[in-house]
């Protein structure tokens, strides 16, 4: 892919405009930005979006973002190449997050939250008699 010199200027500000803006909409989370990032992040582009129930991962925002641009720089550049290889990495780091949170929840958290709950009941019910 050809391009001019002002073409890559573009390119390269929006990038890095887009990066930043993704990058503390992760660090310091607000309202607003949690629901608007919310929707877009389970509607994934060419991957299958890890499922979630919470606020999305850092490593999924950016990851989509590299690959935007690494599509608009182009596969044949080095820094077009070298942002869809990020991609993908942050792709399976996001995705191995979400494989350790749910086995954090469903080894551990889970068996302890019934736990608790039963030893409440008990005690509800000794209290009743």
């Amino acid at each position: 892919m050809l391009f001019f010199p002002w073409q890559l200027i573009d390119i390269h500000k929006n990038y890095y405009k887009d990066v930043c803006k993704r990058a503390a909409a992760c660090l310091e989370p607000t309202q607003k930005v949690v629901s608007r990032i919310r929707p877009t992040a389970a509607a994934a582009g060419s991957h299958s979006a890890p499922v979630r129930e919470g606020y999305p991962h850092a490593e999924l925002l950016l990851g989509d973002c590299f690959l935007k641009y690494g599509e608009q720089f182009g596969r044949d550049t080095t820094f077009g190449a070298a942002l869809l290889m990020a991609n993908e990495k942050y792709w399976q780091l996001a995705e191995a997050k979400s494989r350790a949170m749910e086995e954090m929840n469903s080894g551990f958290i889970h068996p302890i939250s019934d736990t608790l709950g039963q030893d409440i009941k008990e005690i509800k019910v000794g209290h009743i008699q």
